[in-house]
């Protein structure tokens, strides 16, 4: 859970500590020139609130939001008038796990609560070569309105929008809490894979990682496509004989739009399979192409004695969850694997605010011990 706390002498040297990777550094100002800023803003008479990012207990980040001016010698209406959402960083120990749209959303929840006043919108800027904050913000719902904050680019949020409400609601499974969920399965027959006409599966070739990395950006999975990539080059690259088992969807034009990952990890001292990182693009959802990356990967397993299989979810892949359900995945109660903690009674509970009644009575049925 995102927690918003004030800066005090217990964290403001905590706060200035915080670090970006060094691609991101020409971007964003440091934290104590953020920290200076805002003191001279709130002598000056007007409005500045720094505030330490919390994921549950930890310091992972650092905002700042006004209202009204920032202090360039013109500003229009839009600046004197509303919120700004004025900085944000993500520490990079923490990047890559959704935090950052986690954190807009907990600062969307503070200015809505108007602790400057009233206001219709909220602006930020960026410049122009930063195409990563352009892309975040433009996802999140803000539009850029051709204005200009000294040589960067003014984006806008309406809070009344019903466009914006319309975008939350689609975006809401990344707002319910995440809590592990271990799935297994134990009995698995091989599957013919069905595909759509013109789709294809194909093994990791020399540069898919690139387009991996694009694919879990999309999604939020990480904060950047050049922090997604690292990743996977530094967890999958460095071991040859996985390669045959990262597998990716393919169109009929050769473009990557899926993937999924047959990965073994640990449960105490043994190697367990684990069914790894599915993921599709948003053009080709709904076409079976999840559900054919999962069955090639168990076809995997099969051949290669490979059971039982083991995931790793979260309640906002609930949709995720009833497939993995209908390949003969079993909610478990309290076994585990990896360093996972089991949380399935929190799990089942959000599940319960999110899924029917004839699907969450399905979720009991196929749970076990």
């Amino acid at each position: 859970m995102i927690i918003l706390q004030e800066i005090t002498n217990a964290n403001i040297w905590k706060v200035c500590s915080l670090e970006l990777f060094d691609e991101q550094k020409d971007f964003v100002a440091e934290n104590i020139q953020s920290l200076a800023e805002a003191y001279a803003t709130r002598n000056e008479g007007n409005n500045a609130l720094p505030l330490a990012v919390y994921h549950d207990a930890e310091l992972i980040g650092f905002v700042m939001i006004g209202k009204g001016t920032v202090g360039n010698e013109e500003e229009s209406d839009l600046i004197k008038e509303n919120y700004c959402l004025w900085r944000l960083m993500i520490d990079k120990k923490y990047q890559g796990q959704g935090l950052g749209k986690q954190t807009i959303d907990a600062v969307m929840d503070l200015i809505r609560t108007f602790p400057f006043g009233e206001a219709k919108n909220v602006w930020l800027s960026y410049e122009t070569e930063n195409t990563h904050a352009r892309d975040v913000y433009r996802k999140y719902g803000f539009v850029e309105n051709g204005e200009m904050c000294g040589n960067e680019i003014i984006a806008v949020y309406a809070l009344y929008s019903p466009a914006n409400r319309n975008l939350e609601e689609a975006m809401l499974d990344r707002t319910i809490p995440f809590c592990n969920t271990i799935m297994k399965c134990s009995d698995y027959e091989y599957r013919n894979v069905e595909l759509p006409d013109g789709f294809s599966i194909i093994s990791y070739q020399s540069g898919h990682e690139k387009e991996w990395a694009k694919l879990e950006y999309a999604i939020g999975d990480f904060d950047s496509v050049t922090e997604a990539e690292r990743y996977f080059v530094k967890t999958y690259l460095q071991i040859p004989e996985l390669l045959p088992n990262i597998l990716f969807a393919l169109n009929k034009d050769g473009d990557v739009v899926g993937s999924c990952i047959a990965w073994q990890d640990m449960r105490g001292i043994n190697s367990v399979s684990s069914l790894h990182w599915l993921v599709v693009d948003d053009l080709h959802q709904k076409k079976g192409l999840g559900r054919a990356l999962c069955t090639a990967v168990m076809n995997i397993y099969v051949k290669h004695m490979g059971l039982p299989v083991y995931i790793h979810t979260q309640p906002w892949s609930w949709k995720a969850i009833l497939l993995y359900l209908s390949l003969g995945f079993r909610l478990q109660k309290t076994d585990t694997f990896s360093r996972y903690e089991n949380e399935y009674d929190k799990a089942m509970a959000e599940l319960k605010k999110i899924v029917s009644n004839e699907q969450y009575e399905l979720l009991l049925q196929l749970s076990e011990d």
